[in-house]
């Protein structure tokens, strides 16, 4: 792969937050349980009819504010506050051994074997060295040369699947 050159933008850092903080399956079961649980307080407890819809609002409300009233405005205000570190030129390199990420702030050589974890969706690919820091592949740098179909074949032999 030639080294592509590129930018991060305020909606890469929102799409990597929005991905970050995406429920886990356990959370989404937690979700589901507790749904189900106050649905048979419903049902045995004449008093407590609304409950379904009160743990339901209060479930909505929690993934619903967060997503999309939070985190928007947190990651744009955080974007314009670092845009000196944020809105260098970045040159993305795969190697054999890994992935290399520089710019005129250092140098990251991400090697298969010390990569943790990653993950992806349809904008982004997340790769995290440790359970908290991560570095961001935009997909839409499909368009400069990068293969992120190759990418993720490639992370899946080295790093394993996705989680």
């Amino acid at each position: 792969m030639p080294p592509i050159i590129f930018r991060y933008t305020v909606d890469d850092t929102l799409q990597a937050k929005r991905l970050q903080i995406k429920n886990s399956r356990r959370m989404q079961w937690v979700f589901f349980a507790v749904f189900l649980l106050s649905c048979v307080a419903a049902a045995l407890y004449p008093f407590a009819r609304f409950l379904p819809l009160l743990i339901l609002g209060i479930e909505l409300i929690a993934f619903v504010v967060p997503n999309y009233l939070i985190f928007p405005f947190y990651v744009k205000r955080h974007y314009q506050k670092h845009k000196k570190i944020l809105d260098v030129e970045i040159t993305l390199t795969q190697t054999a051994k890994g992935l290399t990420l520089s710019s005129e702030n250092g140098i990251a050589h991400l090697n298969w074997d010390k990569i943790f974890r990653w993950r992806h969706n349809k904008h982004i690919i997340l790769i995290y060295l440790t359970s908290r820091i991560c570095y961001i592949i935009p997909k839409r740098l499909n368009t400069l040369g990068l293969d992120s179909k190759q990418l993720i074949e490639t992370l899946q032999q080295h790093v394993g699947n996705a989680f």
